[in-house]
């Protein structure tokens, strides 16, 4: 952007990346080895499409989790064509076909490695979001972070623009670092996995020349990085 400044935003979802970092963090401190695939649906805000649903349920039976207990609510799909099957079919939209079941997915099972009651987990008082606020601060650099609540009941960070881009460089320099690969190559394999058929997202990873990670978020954000350059896009009506 030119101004200087930045601006100030609701990144929504294009957070995802960063947001599933302190899980595999975790993972990687206790020897847990999760697939390509996991790590995308983790960071994904999916159409709700067989493909996503089918790899959350065995997800949630491989790690022995209840998917009821995710706190986001039943969703007509994204994708046209699987809700039409579902109403056709007379079948329920559930919570597995919520966009965001891949996030809050992820957050159950890092209450079942830390070992801690995973109920209330959305709350920004619960253990995981006092984690994931304390790697926030530390790689955008921000002492006190705001918060208003998202669409799917977790909390939803307000950041500067620069302040999110700057991320981008420390976790690059920092520990994370090839966590953040794995995150990276992780969407590059499984772009479907991270939006769906004919999604943003999905569309600019499969349509690029050279691999990068592509991220929307609600109410017209996308962010964009190749680990070189980074972009945020903030629509001025998010509509």
């Amino acid at each position: 952007d030119k101004d200087q400044d930045g601006f100030e935003f609701f990144p929504r979802s294009a957070i995802k990346p960063f947001q599933i970092i302190p899980l595999l963090l975790l993972a990687k401190k206790k020897q847990i080895t999760f697939e390509s695939e996991e790590i995308a649906i983790f960071g994904s805000s999916h159409s709700g499409q067989d493909i996503h649903v089918n790899l959350l349920t065995n997800i949630a039976k491989k790690y022995n989790i209840n998917s009821n207990d995710i706190f986001c609510a039943p969703q007509r799909p994204m994708h046209v064509d699987t809700a039409d099957q579902y109403i056709s079919n007379k079948l329920p939209f559930t919570k597995l076909n919520n966009n965001c079941s891949g996030k809050h997915l992820s957050m159950l099972l890092y209450a079942k490695i830390l070992n801690i009651d995973s109920s209330n987990y959305q709350n920004i008082e619960h253990v995981i979001q006092q984690n994931i606020n304390a790697f926030f601060k530390e790689i955008f650099e921000i002492p006190e972070i705001k918060y208003a609540i998202d669409g799917c009941g977790l909390p939803a960070i307000f950041l500067n623009s620069h302040s999110f881009l700057k991320g981008v460089k420390n976790v690059l320099k920092s520990e994370y670092k090839n966590i953040w690969l794995s995150i990276f190559d992780s969407f590059n394999k499984f772009p479907y996995l991270v939006g769906g058929e004919n999604r943003t997202d999905s569309n600019i990873m499969l349509n690029s020349n050279n691999q990068l990670l592509a991220k929307s978020g609600a109410e017209g954000v996308l962010f964009a990085t190749n680990n070189d350059s980074s972009y945020i896009f903030k629509c001025v009506d998010g509509n």
